[in-house]
């Protein structure tokens, strides 16, 4: 496993794997307290970021090595600088770099350029660790993957959930998209052909949330306007309001359903506050199983 810069680069079985890892290192962090003593972790972040930069850098620590944090503003990206220069430049002082870019081609140009593995840590198209650690939260939320109907709502053309779409599918969960038909809530068409070449689970698109929340065991969703879509804002909301998450949905789920939202969440829109802070939330679970789920492929990346 050279990089990871999409959840393409992941068979069902790696994925499992990683799962697996985490939860180890989860149950037994003292074990893995210098798994990585003196690695040193590359950190190119183009946009801002909460969760996945604690956890990275929290991950990194707890491994027994060390950061180096670069962005937009502390680094010469700011003076033109490429994205491959500074990969090629950081993979000579690092074991390893994660990167959060606006653009899929420039993840991939840093790593044709890179000597050391570059891990996906949000892009315009995927979100893979975000994936990652949510299907540990699953897997200990519902003791399986296989299975299980997950249900996707509102904008779905956006890199959560293109990455919920092939890594879920991998491991026999069963994905349904509830989304307009207009095409720019739509997941990517590429995205979606490729996935269906190696799937275990179905991949359903629907507009009718209301059949789609039937019988649900996750239901899962995400902001209506990414950074950048800001005009966008008022079409947006009244696009996708159909698509929130709220008590009536909870009723055509299963009982015993769990909601996901990779944060952060902007209740009275994608999701009622009432739901988000109710007892079926596990947002506060995934947000830390993403440390967790870092170790992990911190751990398998950069061990050697």
């Amino acid at each position: 496993m050279k990089n990871i810069l999409s959840d393409f680069d992941l068979s069902g079985q790696e994925i499992e794997d990683l799962l697996g890892l985490a939860t180890k290192i989860k149950a037994a962090p003292a074990s893995f307290k210098d798994s990585l003593k003196n690695k040193i972790l590359g950190m190119v972040f183009q946009k801002p970021s909460t969760r996945t930069k604690a956890s990275f850098e929290a991950a990194i620590y707890q491994l027994g090595g060390h950061a180096i944090f670069l962005d937009s503003t502390n680094s010469q990206i700011s003076r033109g600088e490429s994205l491959a220069e500074t990969a090629k430049i950081l993979s000579g002082y690092t074991n390893g770099i994660a990167a959060r870019v606006y653009y899929q081609a420039d993840l991939e140009d840093m790593a044709m350029a890179s000597k050391v593995p570059i891990i996906n840590a949000l892009t315009d198209k995927y979100h893979t660790c975000q994936i990652l650690s949510d299907l540990l939260t699953i897997k200990e939320k519902k003791g399986k993957l296989a299975e299980l109907k997950l249900v996707y709502f509102g904008d779905a053309g956006n890199n959560v959930a293109h990455s919920l779409i092939i890594s879920c599918s991998k491991v026999g969960i069963d994905v349904t998209i509830a989304c307009p038909q207009n095409e720019k809530y739509q997941p990517s068409k590429d995205i979606l052909v490729k996935a269906k070449r190696d799937v275990l689970g179905k991949i359903e698109i629907t507009e009718n949330w209301n059949a789609a929340a039937k019988d649900a065991d996750i239901l899962y969703t995400d902001t209506w306007v990414s950074m950048g879509m800001e005009k966008e804002k008022n079409e947006r909301i009244n696009d996708l309001m159909d698509y929130q998450i709220n008590s009536k949905t909870l009723e055509k789920a299963k009982a015993d359903c769990i909601v996901m939202h990779c944060l952060p969440a902007y209740t009275g829109y994608e999701i009622s506050e009432t739901v988000l802070k109710g007892p079926k939330s596990v947002v506060y679970e995934q947000a830390e199983n993403k440390m967790h789920m870092q170790k992990a492929v911190l751990y398998q990346l950069m061990k050697d």
